[in-house]
């Protein structure tokens, strides 16, 4: 199967009319590849295709034409007049980031797409009001924003370096039968954190407003959100058009936080055990990254902060820096003391993934066969999807499944979990129907999927349950329209996923304000419901606060109620 990987965000439009030349467009992007080509071919491809969806009408979706998407990006083709690069880093081994300014010509995109027999044109008006420009800006800089953290985020997890160091055993009982083993870890910055942090910075440089933009802002009495960086050493102020955006960054602050650095497992002997970062008490006083309220009153309220008048303070530091120590005790018998030899730590590699416009919480692969069951009796064939493997192998509605592989179909069956009993390479499994009085068998080849559960970056709060469900249904993330509010199976299945691995969303009251009790929505069929958190007051310093956080289903008015909620989304992706 061929897979294309492309990251790319968009930073600024600016539409210039030339009477002497042609409406050109210019476009900051970025993009990633294995290889500096790649990455720049991507950035090149990501310009073309923003500039023709931004200020090119058409009733085609010219894009999803596989030979126009191919040449459309070619630059000898005349679409894009120009570009230099403004910034180039090796973020990994096997990854390259790419930021380029690209001047592309409207005229010539339009005469190039017109000659493969599509019909468009300027949309009308686009141009006409200034307004209209910056809206264009904001919802590109989101998106922008968004793809940034997931290019870096892999990459981060490998970013950081451990030294361990243990001190003498000390004895726990009268009679030194038990024992326990000071340890101490420390979290360093390696060169992998330098590769992003460049890349990082450079990138939120290239997405910043102007000063001329902030005033603009300002005379039009719009909001500007600022962030303080600090990188090489140096303070700098970059300013942002939109609040989610900083949602986003206040997300990767958390991460670097409470999350890229934490990525170890301490191990002794032989053992299989180990210790995990995030279940190691940690001291907090080396904190790097710092995150504010989200709301105007409650950062200019901080007056006895110099740094108050920012929602997000982020400090990049340099190589071989301490981002945080980590200090325990290993506890064991007199008898598993003479055996230890000593304790080593290190990276867990890459534990959490991004894609599909947020982060992965799960993925698995199982069998499709495009049919639909009844609810109330879950043998009887409701829909079958046309040209889906049910359809093509002779399946039709009202048929009633009686086995598959041999094994009888009652309301717990399923499908991926039976098709995977075929004795077949391929999976071709045999299916016995029952239509009308006669039973017939059919060889259905079902086809391969991966599904993805994936949720944004970032939480909503403080709505109630219609709020969030129409905020999900306008999102627009990532390039995909289809966010929806999770089931209960699903929140409760990613909170945990959260707080054993230490990463993502789940932190508006829950880490970072140590709440005691909070929700989140959930759909639950046509109704609502919510996960109810509870936890001890001082869960966040117990190593073990998992076995004292309590989770349940509760369901609240859904007018005056209000809490959390995370948007996700379920993948499906055809496997070759």
């Amino acid at each position: 199967m061929k897979y294309l990987l492309l990251f790319a965000f968009i930073t600024a439009f600016h539409f210039v009319y030339s009477q002497t030349t042609e409406n050109i467009v210019t476009l900051t992007t970025s993009g990633t590849g294995k290889t500096i080509e790649e990455a720049q071919n991507n950035a090149l491809r990501s310009a073309i295709e923003q500039a023709f969806g931004a200020f090119i009408s058409s009733k085609t979706e010219i894009l999803n034409d596989q030979v126009v998407s191919d040449q459309i990006t070619s630059v000898s083709s005349g679409n894009i007049q120009s570009f230099e690069i403004r910034s180039q880093e090796k973020l990994s081994d096997q990854l390259y980031g790419i930021t380029i300014y690209s001047v592309v010509s409207v005229d010539k995109l339009i005469s190039f797409v017109q000659s493969k027999g599509v019909s468009v044109e300027i949309k009308g008006g686009l141009f006409a009001a200034n307004v209209k420009q910056q809206m264009l800006n904001e919802k590109a800089e989101v998106e922008a924003l968004l793809q940034l953290i997931g290019n870096i985020h892999e990459p981060l997890q490998n970013s950081f370096n451990y030294v361990i160091k243990s001190l003498d055993p000390i004895s726990t009982d009268d009679n030194s039968l038990n024992w326990t083993i000071p340890i101490e870890v420390n979290a360093l910055t390696n060169e992998n954190f330098v590769s992003c942090s460049k890349y990082l910075f450079n990138s939120l440089k290239a997405l910043s407003l102007s000063t001329d933009e902030v005033s603009q802002y300002k005379t039009m009495n719009k909001t500007v959100f600022p962030i303080s960086i600090t990188f090489e050493n140096t303070s700098y102020t970059f300013n942002y058009r939109k609040i989610q955006s900083i949602y986003i960054l206040q997300s990767l602050a958390d991460n670097f936080n409470l999350f890229y650095d934490e990525q170890f497992v301490i191990t002794w002997g032989d053992s299989a055990k180990g210790y995990f970062g995030n279940k190691f008490p940690n001291d907090n006083k080396k904190q790097q990254f710092k995150v504010f309220e989200r709301s105007n009153s409650s950062i200019n309220a901080r007056t006895n902060d110099p740094k108050s008048y920012y929602y997000c303070v982020i400090n990049l530091p340099p190589i071989n820096t301490v981002t945080k120590s980590f200090i325990g005790g290993h506890h064991c018998s007199l008898q598993e003391l003479e055996k230890l030899s000593g304790f080593s730590v290190a990276s867990r590699g890459v534990v959490s993934k991004f894609g599909f416009g947020g982060f992965i919480c799960y993925e698995s692969e199982g069998y499709r066969v495009g049919i639909e069951m009844n609810s109330q009796n879950p043998q009887i064939v409701d829909s079958v999807y046309i040209d889906g493997a049910g359809y093509l192998g002779g399946l039709k509605k009202g048929d009633i499944l009686k086995s598959i592989n041999g094994v009888n179909i009652d309301a717990s069956s399923k499908f991926s979990e039976l098709v995977q009993k075929s004795q077949s390479a391929d999976k071709t499994s045999t299916f016995k129907v029952q239509r009308g009085e006669e039973l017939i068998t059919f060889q259905i080849l079902p086809i391969k999927k991966k599904s993805y559960l994936v949720m944004l970056p970032f939480t909503y709060g403080w709505s109630n349950f219609e709020q969030a469900v129409s905020i999900c249904e306008a999102l627009r993330f990532g390039g995909f329209n289809d966010w929806k509010l999770p089931t209960y199976a699903q929140m409760n299945y990613m909170n945990q996923q959260i707080f054993n691995r230490g990463y993502g969303n789940f932190i508006d009251g829950d880490r970072r304000y140590g709440a005691a009790s909070e929700f989140y929505w959930c759909q639950k069929g046509s109704s609502h419901t919510c996960l109810e958190i509870n936890r001890s007051k001082d869960w966040h310093s117990n190593p073990d606060y998992l076995d004292n956080i309590e989770r349940r289903e509760m369901n609240f008015n859904t007018e005056t109620s209000t809490g959390f909620f995370l948007p996700i989304r379920v993948v499906d992706v055809i496997l070759d």
